[in-house]
C-alpha cells in the first residue's frame, strides 16, 4: 500500500469522527475532498439530529493559500455550527484563503508559532471575478473580529499583505487564545 493511500485512510476516518485537517495548498481535488467532507457531517447532523454520534468539528488550520473553494468551505463551517454542531479551528498557519476558511468557526484557537496573512484581491496573483469581493471578505473579518470593516478593509486595499502572528491574532480578536500543542477546548 502506498504511503498517500495511507494518509487518506487515516485523513477519512479522522474526519469521520470530526477532526478535519484543512490541506496546506487549498486547491483542486484536496479542496473538493475537503469540503465534501464538511457536507457529510452537515447532512448527517441535519438528519440524525440528536443521534449523531458526533458532538462537535474540529478543524485543523495549517494553510497557506487556495483557491475560490474556500468560500464554499466557510460557508459549509458555517451552517455546520448553526445546525447545532461545534466548530472550532486550531491554527497553525492561516494565509489567504486559510484565513476565511477558519474564521468559519464559531471558536478559534492558534498555536504559539502561528502566521497569518491577509490581502486584498489586488495583491493576489490570478485574481479574477468569480473570487469573493474584498467588501464581502472584509465584512465576514468585521463580523467575526474586533475589528471594524474599516480596518481591514484599509489593509486589503494597501496592495500589500498583511502578516501578524499568534499575540496579534488574539489581540484582533481572529482567535480567542493561545494553546499549545495538544491541548484542546
Amino acid at each position: 500500500m502506498s504511503a498517500s493511500r495511507i494518509y487518506w485512510d487515516i485523513w477519512y476516518a479522522e474526519a469521520k469522527q470530526g477532526r478535519l485537517v484543512v490541506p496546506n495548498k487549498f486547491v483542486g481535488d484536496d479542496a473538493k475532498t475537503f469540503n465534501a467532507m464538511l457536507r457529510f457531517h452537515l447532512q448527517r447532523k441535519l438528519v440524525a439530529r440528536s443521534t449523531y454520534k458526533v458532538k462537535q468539528i474540529d478543524v485543523y488550520v495549517d494553510c497557506v493559500g487556495g483557491d475560490p473553494s474556500c468560500w464554499k468551505a466557510f460557508d459549509l463551517l458555517e451552517r455546520i455550527d448553526n445546525a447545532g454542531l461545534p466548530v472550532r479551528a486550531y491554527i497553525f498557519n492561516a494565509w489567504s484563503a486559510g484565513i476565511i476558511i477558519a474564521m468559519g468557526a464559531r471558536r478559534r484557537y492558534c498555536y504559539p508559532n502561528a502566521s497569518f496573512m491577509w490581502h486584498g484581491s489586488t495583491s493576489k496573483p490570478g485574481f479574477d471575478e468569480s473570487d469573493m469581493s474584498d467588501e464581502d471578505r472584509c465584512s465576514i473579518m468585521a463580523n467575526r473580529t474586533k475589528m471594524s470593516y474599516d480596518w481591514w478593509m484599509e489593509h486589503a486595499a494597501s496592495g500589500d499583505v498583511f502578516k501578524f502572528g499568534s499575540n496579534e491574532a488574539i489581540e484582533y480578536g481572529v482567535c480567542e487564545s493561545m494553546i499549545t500543542i495538544g491541548e484542546r477546548e
